[in-house]
């Protein structure tokens, strides 16, 4: 039962740190258990369980007390026992693992690090150390073997290769092997010892210049090779970074391997969909589609650029491809192709017969005989007459015929290797046999992230002194803490943030606060904090990491308070805002109302929205000019539209010491005909002063417009350039003029400018990336984000307890309706709860302000299905606002929220209790869980949430007298409320209910038709 527990707990030893004495004997008595199970009874479920527990503690070798205990079985002294025939078994190696691995020793011995002093050596000190070796070579040489004076004299270049003569004697001499006895030979091979001493010696190819050598696309072989990405066994980088460099290149390598595993992914699928088949004429015919591919009728090598200064590959390569669109639902998602865009050219050559069925349980390398895969960016789109289509807010042009030909950019590495494959070997040139085109979606694409880091690897990187070591899991964590750091500021002013005096002294429960102002009169905000040991003189900037853990329904009002203090701290400073989205940017720059309620957040919606504005603007200064008659045309740029500002409207001053009438308001009004598009008539002419708020608001409004053709569409445009600069890699920001300062010098006043404090918001246990390969996703972590790391290294941090999104009593769950409901059924591809579905649509029928929320695909396509066929062609109930997954929902909220968790018999995803956070922090009002309670609450990780749920009443309750906006009564309130056993009786009263509402609708309008028919005769 224990190793049980063990196996399902995430942490593997925190419960053997607190009894150690206990642990060996616990482990020898399992590993008896697992020798002897037979005798001693145990079946073979629990015998898996004590294997599954041995298991763990292999891979728990990082704990102390399990260590001790593993390493008495898998100490190199044991090979020493072994019987020589298992000794012969154990040396065969499988070379499809043992290669990777010789690869990663050889690298990791040449790592450009020092080995005295641990930091990372630059390519110039690399280069000094390839020379003392080979001058050492060179001097041993010329000073104990005298028949190797023209290898002593020859320069580094022409030395740095392999030499065979004498060769134990040289590494004796080198201290690489022992001395060699007088009359005996060397135990050691000839092809051993010349490659010990030219690994040793000879020149390694800089890791740069090998990653910038790198295909950033996957190949054909890594597709056919399914050692290279692992799909279920990983060994994980658990180990510590050594230096910067080699954490940027493990995170390229990770980021590189998971998106080769869903870009095989995705040309298997379509691959598959398309159905190519070998035709009796020798070619490929294709008898199925697939939304995000087509063939390709032909293509051909636009242009090669010559390589840049100091490389061997070319600047680019260009291609154009023409390609087929016969089917009118094919076209739908190619012609959408952007600039920048990432896609595939696919060469399939296959052995299957036409009509042939594919097998998607067998490999489909195989059966579509897979050939060429090469990745490459779309540059441009051709029109019907070879001329280049533009992107912009124009409409776009309809084309002729059924072909369209695209200009992309290939890969120059991967371009280079083709090349001289073909040339040197005389292979296959690929880039004359592509039949298929693939696209993926722009948010799936890594290929901007794979390029950036590429480009950070390749720039002096300067990551500050006080963060480095945390970055890497080095030294103190809490190193970084503002009370830690040497140059404080010696005082803070925190402006509205206190509310009182009392407020501030319980904001600080810790420390003393002393008041300065003794008259209790005057202690009011703003409050000011000055530090007592602070040097009031010495003006440095601050320097540390903040980490603010935010409330599951914060939202974006944490970020805003923190933008609004640091502006008002330190206003002459310069603010980097990073944000994941782009309504968060504009909701901190104020402009959420304004821009953000129609502004399209799309990739080119942001830009197209711009010059749209500006245009409608301009057109409302042209009528604006028209109804004043001022001459010229002044509407034609934002500078001339300034001019008439400036020329007529900013010059209107009112004339004091003269009385105003009701009626010289509106004779006296100069807009009239501006705003003759507006309810009529403008005045009333009833009071003087409701005419008057009338022309200043008239005058707001177009005061309105010049300041946003001054003031925000400048705003506009420079956010617009920055959003759309984002779509290009880093290197592409530094071409278009952005500045990367990377200063050297640790004590460098520019340094400790740009590197200030900064502040992360987050909430770690909020849903992480969906990670698609499970090796990665269990070994490697690489759903990890940076913040998430921070906190389990044991940096400090600021954790917030309010919010002000949500009800009091929904954050507490206190307001969670559960039912029990029948079991789910999970079929081979979707897991579906029919019963749950109907019990939640039923619910949804009989409110309103609803989203429907589930943890799985299928149950969001089943409760879908439900909608349509019960209420969606209704207008009395309609659709909800959104029927979505728990991960989609993610960053989202609304009133009212129905859950459904659909397991009956397995936990499933929802072990991992950041899905219930996520789930049950999206409702401002009411959260409505459907789930079987008896099931859930037996879950070990969700027994804080479902402890509180089991606290209150597990079937619905609700007020069917009780209306929205209705304030209740004494009566109303008095009555109990109607309780719901199951889904027949909550679809039973739905129907009722709107078969009384159809009633009343309908006695209603033979009442107004009997009132509308007497009125009509009284009148007559």
């Amino acid at each position: 039962f224990f190793c049980c527990c063990i196996n399902c707990r995430c942490n593997k030893g925190a419960g053997f740190k607190r009894a150690p004495t206990h642990f060996p004997h616990f482990f020898k008595c399992v590993m008896e258990s697992c020798l002897s199970g037979e005798q001693l009874g145990l079946s073979l479920k629990e015998q898996t369980v004590l294997l599954l527990f041995l298991d763990h503690c292999f891979n728990s070798l990082e704990v102390d007390l399990i260590r001790e205990q593993v390493q008495k079985l898998v100490s190199l002294p044991m090979w020493m026992c072994l019987l020589p025939v298992n000794i012969t078994a154990s040396h065969t190696f499988h070379v499809p693992y043992i290669t990777p691995l010789l690869d990663m020793l050889k690298f990791y011995t040449g790592f450009e690090i020092s080995d005295q002093t641990g930091n990372a050596l630059t390519q110039k000190e690399m280069t000094t150390l390839h020379y003392d070796r080979i001058t050492s070579l060179q001097r041993a040489a010329f000073a104990n073997f005298p028949e190797l004076s023209d290898f002593a004299l020859s320069n580094v270049a022409a030395v740095d290769t392999r030499d065979p003569n004498t060769l134990h004697r040289v590494s004796a001499y080198l201290c690489l092997l022992p001395e060699l006895p007088d009359g005996e030979d060397t135990p050691y091979h000839k092809e051993f010892l010349l490659e010990l001493l030219v690994s040793r010696h000879e020149r390694r190819i800089s890791q740069i210049e090998q990653l910038n050598q790198m295909p950033l696309n996957l190949t054909e072989k890594i597709i056919r090779d399914q050692n290279i990405v692992p799909t279920e066994y990983y060994s994980g980088e658990g180990g510590h970074q050594l230096s910067l460099h080699d954490y940027l290149l493990r995170n390229f390598n990770l980021f590189r391997l998971e998106s080769t595993y869903e870009i095989r992914q995705d040309i298997e699928d379509i691959v598959l969909r398309m159905k190519p088949w070998f035709s009796e004429y020798g070619g490929v015919v294709f008898g199925g589609w697939a939304r995000m591919a087509q063939t390709i009728a032909s293509f051909s090598i636009v242009e090669v650029a010559k390589p840049n200064s100091g490389e061997n590959w070319p600047a680019e390569a260009d291609l154009a491809v023409n390609r087929n669109t016969t089917t009118a639902q094919i076209v739908i998602v190619p012609t959408g192709l952007r600039k920048h865009d990432v896609c595939f050219l696919i060469t399939v050559r296959p052995n299957l017969l036409y009509g042939t069925r594919f097998d998607r349980r067998q490999p489909f390398v195989d059966q579509a005989w897979l050939v060429y895969v090469r990745g490459c960016e779309v540059q441009s789109m051709l029109d019907d007459k070879g001329r280049v289509r533009e992107e912009g807010p124009d409409p776009k042009p309809k084309l002729k015929g059924d072909t369209r030909t695209f200009r992309v950019w290939l890969d120059p590495n991967q371009y280079q290797q083709d090349m001289t494959n073909s040339i040197q070997n005389g292979a296959e040139d690929p880039y004359e046999t592509f039949n298929i085109i693939m696209r993926r979606k722009p948010k799936k694409i890594k290929k901007a992230v794979l390029e950036t880091i590429r480009n950070l690897m390749n720039t002096e990187c300067v990551v500050p002194d006080w963060l480095h070591d945390i970055i890497l899991g080095y030294g103190d964590p809490g190193s970084a803490h503002y009370s830690k750091m040497p140059n404080q500021i010696p005082s803070l002013d925190f402006n509205d943030t206190f509310l009182s005096i009392e407020h501030l002294k319980s904001c600080f429960p810790n420390h003393m606060v002393k008041v300065t102002e003794e008259d209790p009169a005057r202690q009011v905000p703003p409050f000011r904090l000055k530090k007592r040991k602070a040097n009031e003189e010495e003006k440095q900037d601050e320097e540390d990491l903040m980490l603010v853990v935010e409330p599951h329904v914060t939202h974006t009002h944490t970020h805003t308070n923190t933008l609004n203090s640091s502006t008002q701290v330190a206003w002459a400073k310069s603010i980097l805002i990073y944000c994941r989205l782009i309504r968060t940017f504009f909701f901190l720059i104020s402009l959420e109302y304004e821009l953000c309620c129609r502004l399209v957040c799309v990739r080119y919606g942001r830009v197209n929205y711009v010059p749209s504005r500006r245009l409608e603007l301009l057109r409302e200064v042209a009528r604006l000019q028209e109804s004043l008659d001022v001459p010229g045309d002044v509407s034609y740029t934002c500078e001339t539209v300034m001019s008439l500002w400036e020329e007529y409207m900013s010059k209107a001053k009112p004339k004091p010491g003269r009385e105003v009438t009701t009626e010289d308001v509106a004779s006296h009004f100069p807009f009239h005909k501006y705003f003759s598009n507006a309810p009529q008539p403008v005045f009333k002419g009833q009071s003087y002063q409701e005419d008057m708020d009338i022309t200043e608001g008239c005058y707001r409004h177009i005061r309105k417009i010049f300041t946003q053709l001054e003031v925000g569409l400048k705003l506009l445009f420079d956010v617009n350039k920055i959003f759309s600069a984002l779509m290009f890699s880093r290197h592409d920001l530094v071409e278009l003029g952005f500045k990367v300062s990377n200063p050297e010098d640790g004590y460098s006043r520019l340094k400790r400018r740009l590197q200030s404090t900064q502040t992360l918001h987050y909430d770690h246990h909020q849903l992480p990336p969906v990670i698609k390969n499970m090796a990665f996703q269990k070994y490697s972590n690489m759903e990890q984000s940076l913040f998430t790391r921070f906190v389990r290294l044991g940096v400090p941090t600021v954790d917030l307890d309010a919010q002000g999104r949500a009800q009091a009593r929904s954050v507490h769950l206190s307001d969670w309706k559960d039912a029990f409901i029948c079991t789910h059924v999970k079929s081979l591809l979707v897991c579906l709860n029919l019963a749950e579905a109907e019990y939640a649509v039923a619910l949804y029928m009989y409110a309103e302000r609803i989203n429907v929320l589930t943890t799985y695909n299928g149950q969001k396509h089943g409760i879908r299905d439900v909608i349509n066929q019960r209420c969606a062609s209704n207008s009395s109930f309609g659709q909800p606002s959104k029927v979505t997954t728990v991960d989609r929902f993610q960053g989202q909220q609304n009133d009212y929220i129905i859950l459904s968790l659909v397991h009956t018999k397995a936990v499933g995803r929802l072990r991992d209790v950041r899905h219930l956070v996520v789930a049950m922090s999206r409702a401002r009002l009411g959260l409505y869980v459907f789930a079987r309670v008896s099931f859930f609450q037996n879950c070990y990780e969700l027994t804080p949430a479902f402890s509180q749920l089991t606290a209150r009443p597990l079937q619905l309750h609700i007020r069917p007298h009780q209306y929205y906006s209705s304030v209740s009564t004494a009566g109303e309130r008095s009555r109990r409320d109607q309780v719901v056993k199951d889904m027949p009786e909550m679809a039973n009263l739905v129907y009722n209910m709107y078969m009384h509402m159809i009633q009343s609708m309908q006695q209603y309008r033979q009442v107004s038709v009997l009132m509308f028919a007497e009125m009509s005769n009284a009148e007559l």
